[in-house]
């Protein structure tokens, strides 16, 4: 599990996170991710491990994020 102080919802551009990590970090569970990937969210694999790169969730978030 990721450290209490990764957890604040902010997501830099030119990082990668590690799948758990970056759950962690914007507060989604499994499900609101796999629903993100099947929406077009790129996961990408080295190895064994699944990381999701800080832009491409930004870049997620602007086109299918609803404006409050």
């Amino acid at each position: 599990m990721a450290p209490a102080l990764l957890a604040d919802g902010i997501v830099e551009v030119g990082k990668s996170y590690p799948l758990e990590t970056f759950k962690a970090v914007c507060g989604l569970g499994t499900a609101a991710l796999r629903e993100a990937r099947k929406n077009g969210l790129p996961v990408r694999r080295v190895g064994l491990r699944s990381y999701i790169l800080g832009k491409d969730w930004l870049d997620y978030l602007e086109t299918h994020g609803k404006p409050v």
